[in-house]
């Protein structure tokens, strides 16, 4: 066997492996659903009104009652549920007029740094408070488009991520905006093959680092909050995160290789 066969030998095997993983994670659902139900003393916390009042809704037509299950309880309220009451009684967190969409990164080019992580739990915080959020993969490695039940390499395709729009064919990011299983919380989806956006914005480097963030503005008037995933590396796709953003986290462990990484990334944030 030679060592371009022993390598797709590997190749191949990991890909069935994650593949099973995958099949695993969603059970016998085809995406992942609601990630939890809440207690009435939790809605009550989040939606900012009692008992009483919520229940009067329901009972009054105005909100839909939880659905019962077999043993005829409640089975607790979806975050959709806690969406609709906060609507009705008008008390959903959302940005004022004139205010401007938070843009905010997540980005070190030191991997295993929770980037992918810390950016994920932001983005499904952001939605449960009740922000209307928007969480853009923008790494090849799809980490975050895996966390919401989709297959990267095998479910997205590459006309499904940044890279259309980043090459210039599309005018707008509307195309690869995308549900996921949180309410209120939508995702553009990465895969390997959005590292090809690295060669077209090195091709024009003066306008293809703002083509990002003229993206993001071509949405974010639906959205209150707005969470980018940057690669983990020092490359155009990552400066492009730079300048899309408006605020930017810095994930990193208390280790000394992360924290001479982190002092080189804060280095050329400010260069």
């Amino acid at each position: 066997m030679t060592t371009i066969d022993a390598l797709t030998d590997v190749r191949d095997r990991l890909t069935r492996l994650v593949r099973a993983l995958h099949t695993e994670n969603l059970a016998n659902e085809p995406k992942k659903t609601d990630p939890k139900r809440y207690t009435m003393r939790e809605v009550e916390t989040l939606v900012q009104r009692s008992y009483r009042a919520i229940r009067d809704a329901e009972l009054s037509g105005k909100l839909p009652a939880p659905k019962l299950g077999p043993n005829k309880r409640r089975l607790g309220y979806t975050l959709a549920d806690i969406n609709r009451a906060r609507e009705l009684f008008g008390t959903r967190l959302q940005r004022g007029e004139g205010d401007e969409t938070i843009r905010l990164a997540f980005a070190n080019f030191k991997g295993g740094s929770a980037k992918t992580t810390t950016a994920v739990h932001a983005a499904e915080y952001f939605a449960e408070a009740g922000l209307r959020t928007l969480l853009v993969d923008c790494d090849p490695q799809g980490s975050a488009t895996a966390t919401f039940g989709y297959y990267p390499d095998g479910e997205i395709e590459p006309d499904d991520t940044l890279l259309p729009y980043m090459e210039g064919t599309r005018e707008s990011l509307d195309y690869a905006v995308r549900p996921t299983y949180w309410d209120g919380l939508d995702l553009i989806p990465a895969n390997l093959f959005l590292f090809d956006a690295e060669y077209g914005i090195a091709a024009d480097a003066s306008t293809g680092l703002q083509r990002l963030r003229v993206g993001i503005e071509s949405v974010e008037d639906r959205y209150d909050a707005i969470i980018l995933d940057s690669p983990p590396a020092l490359g155009m796709l990552s400066l492009s995160v730079r300048h899309a953003a408006n605020a930017i986290v810095i994930p990193t462990a208390a280790a000394n290789y992360d924290l001479y990484s982190t002092r080189s990334f804060s280095h050329m944030l400010v260069e």
